[in-house]
């Protein structure tokens, strides 16, 4: 019966559906040029691996901070977001860390409070690896290799597919 229900569902309204309870679909049903999209993105931001940090920085003359890194990178590609990683942590759909795909954000703090934002690069059997703006300057870190961030780690969150579907 139920399994009835759902084929009577139109499929935008399934997608939406989806869309609205920030449910990914399964990895392989990812649009390629979502994909290529994506991975375009994340090789464009490890360009900048090296870059001094500069707290509140927003460019790469001066260096930047963890917001203004991702804002930077996202904004190249056409992509909106505010430019406080607490802002940030708020956009978007949310995703779980077992579903994050290149591009996602990954938000950290203490408490449920944001303080440090980073892109994911990657994720497969060896853990999430993500580039972000640290004291270190821009980094491509493993969240489970670093007992910092693993501890830290807040929530996730995909604000390219929302833009997508726009």
């Amino acid at each position: 019966m139920r399994i009835q229900f759902i084929k009577q569902i139109p499929f935008w309204l399934f997608l939406g559906l989806i869309v609205s309870t920030g449910a990914h679909l399964p990895e392989d049903r990812m649009a390629p040029e979502e994909r290529l999209l994506r991975n375009q993105l994340v090789g464009y931001a490890q360009q900048y691996v090296g870059l001094p940090y500069h707290y509140g920085g927003t460019c790469p003359e001066t260096g930047f901070d963890c917001s203004g890194f991702v804002r930077f990178v996202l904004n190249d590609f056409g992509f909106d977001v505010t430019r406080t990683s607490r802002g940030q942590s708020q956009e978007g759909f949310p995703v779980t860390l077992q579903r994050v795909e290149p591009g996602d954000l990954l938000f950290f703090g203490r408490n449920g409070r944001v303080g440090h934002v980073g892109m994911v690069v990657r994720r497969d059997a060896s853990g999430v690896y993500f580039v972000h703006s640290s004291r270190r300057g821009i980094v491509v870190d493993n969240l489970y290799g670093i007992s910092y961030y693993s501890t830290r780690i807040l929530w996730a969150r995909d604000v390219i597919s929302e833009q997508l579907i726009k």
